[in-house]
């Protein structure tokens, strides 16, 4: 199984680009919503 944050390589190598797959992308959106989210209820209950 491919890593998700492995750099992927376009044109035979010679670019790299550091990145995250769309799932992955869409894991770390939800990730930092559910976050703030939950900040803000704790910031709310003192």
């Amino acid at each position: 199984m491919r890593s998700l944050f492995e750099p992927r390589s376009f044109r035979d190598g010679r670019v790299q680009v550091y990145g995250c797959s769309p799932g992955c992308l869409i894991v770390s959106l939800l990730a930092s919503v559910i976050l703030t989210i939950i900040l803000n209820v704790i910031l709310n209950l003192f």
